[in-house]
């Protein structure tokens, strides 16, 4: 233990923030006994929160249509999401309203911010036996320009082995099967290096948000215009991943 002076600062070697391991966050501080320790003798591993620990890989992405308020089981009201999973309309209930009012955001650099949910989010949700929301994830904000909080670049490919990911973009090439992103607007001068190839899959949620009804709507591979088809009008997208596996596709309109 570190001895009781009253002052534990004085043990105190380093600190680290937004450390990330399983997907929760944590700060850590190290202490050292010895002033000359090349390392530390305490870790003190300090969770942001608990929140979005539950959700996994393979747990559902939806985009969210509307939130509501409904009675859960015991008649007590609660807070109901509707929206699409995998291009379905589905709704399901909260266990409670944080999962709608506070909920973090992935690979956020924030970690004690929260977010009430909104029409347009792309989520990622754990469920029940019952199929009620024991918890949730934001990954991606339409309302906000396809806002993500923590994008990898699209100019580089070899991220299949660094699960869920974002990755956030113009549509610069397509041939009704495949596409490519640009990390900015595409203009004339634009060259990619080695971009990343994404699968056109019908199987998987493509969502459209509209910025001028504040709607989402299901898309479909027409929907995704690149650059070198249709120049300055190429559109905005969001792609959510597991590994090599796309998990939804956001189109800003």
């Amino acid at each position: 233990m570190i001895p009781d002076n009253g002052d534990i600062n004085k043990y105190k070697s380093s600190d680290v923030n937004n450390a990330c391991r399983h997907f929760v966050r944590y700060k850590i501080d190290a202490y050292s006994l010895n002033a000359d320790a090349i390392i530390a003798d305490i870790l003190v591993f300090e969770a942001a929160s608990t929140k979005g620990s539950a959700i996994k890989d393979s747990s559902p992405v939806m985009m969210v249509k509307e939130i509501t308020t409904a009675l859960d089981a015991d008649q007590n009201a609660t807070k109901r999401i509707t929206g699409y999973v995998n291009g379905e309309e589905v709704s399901y209930t909260a266990e409670d309203d944080t999962l709608v009012t506070q909920i973090p955001a992935f690979n956020d650099t924030d970690t004690t911010k929260t977010y009430s949910l909104k029409c347009g989010d792309l989520i990622q949700i754990a469920l029940d036996g019952d199929n009620v929301i024991v918890d949730s994830l934001l990954i991606c904000r339409g309302s906000e320009n396809l806002k993500v909080f923590s994008a990898d670049n699209p100019s580089l490919a070899g991220y299949y082995s660094s699960g869920r990911r974002t990755i956030s973009g113009w549509v610069y090439q397509t041939d009704g099967s495949f596409f490519t992103l640009s990390p900015s607007k595409p203009t004339e001068s634009t060259v990619l290096n080695k971009p990343e190839v994404f699968p056109v899959i019908s199987s998987i949620g493509v969502y459209i948000y509209d910025t001028t009804k504040g709607e989402v709507k299901v898309g479909s591979v027409s929907d995704i215009l690149s650059y070198k088809t249709v120049g300055d009008n190429c559109t905005q997208a969001v792609v959510f991943m597991e590994s090599g596996d796309m998990l939804a596709v956001v189109l800003l309109a």
